[in-house]
């Protein structure tokens, strides 16, 4: 069984946040996350200071990729805003032999003897062992790089969690990634886009819905008369980063569970 808990119990007075990472990235495919508010006055002296748990449940470790067969898992934390970090480090047995290997867990299948990739998780993952995912599209919900490079060349799977062409890439109307300047090009705030008169949506340049492409631009059909014109458009820049849960351990503990 590699199912495998971790948690953090911590001491604070104001706040808290918590943050998870798992080989050097967000951790993202976990199977559940919980914070745990004890309420509980943890310093007699001192009774603003309370006590507070999270806990991460990994169903199937062997799941998750690795790219040295060992798993790192990271506690960057944050305590009254003061940052501080624990690891732990998991080296297990990694086969694609089946048996024993449970080729299920990892969304593969067995094949003459081993762990293979097919449909409906057609993707195998860059590690030493075989882990296999769903495909995944342009502007369409990922997790890792080969998703999307499974069906896009020159595509990659943001932080933000959809797949997008790469820098200096563009997507065509066969929703494949060339190397593309103008409306349909790679971006991560409007702003890249303002010169186009188009909108930075999934990042990729695009015309507003009363807008369509022509010369790498997006002119305004107009209602009024039977003509386009170049429209400018005021667009107000945004952030294309997200914000990251971030971790916390002081003044406690942080322990690891492996059934």
């Amino acid at each position: 069984d590699d199912k495998v808990s971790f948690y953090m119990s911590v001491a604070f007075e104001e706040q808290v946040a918590f943050h998870w990472y798992l080989n050097g990235r967000p951790l993202e495919e976990y199977d559940s996350m919980q914070i745990l508010d004890m309420n509980t006055v943890v310093d007699a002296a001192n009774k603003s200071a309370h006590s507070r748990v999270s806990q991460i449940e990994i169903e199937h470790l062997l799941k998750l990729p690795t790219s040295t067969g060992k798993y790192e898992i990271n506690c960057t934390a944050t305590v009254d805003y003061t940052q501080h970090s624990l690891r732990y480090v998991i080296e297990p047995q990694l086969t694609d032999d089946c048996p024993p290997a449970n080729c299920y867990d990892r969304h593969a299948i067995c094949r003459n003897g081993k762990c293979v990739c097919d449909s409906p998780y057609p993707v195998r993952l860059s590690s030493v062992h075989t882990t296999c995912r769903t495909e995944s599209f342009l502007e369409t919900p990922c997790h890792h790089h080969e998703q999307c490079q499974y069906t896009t060349n020159n595509s990659e799977c943001l932080e933000q969690g959809w797949c997008a062409c790469k820098r200096s890439f563009g997507r065509t109307p066969q929703h494949i990634c060339v190397k593309k300047t103008g409306v349909n090009a790679r971006c991560d705030t409007d702003s890249q886009c303002a010169v186009y008169n188009a909108t930075c949506i999934l990042s990729h340049c695009t015309c507003n819905s009363d807008s369509m492409e022509e010369n790498d631009h997006c002119v305004v059909v107009s209602r009024s008369v039977n003509h386009l014109h170049s429209a400018t458009t005021a667009v107000k820049p945004r952030s294309a980063a997200t914000a990251l849960a971030v971790v916390v351990a002081l003044g406690g503990f942080c322990g690891l569970l492996v059934s």
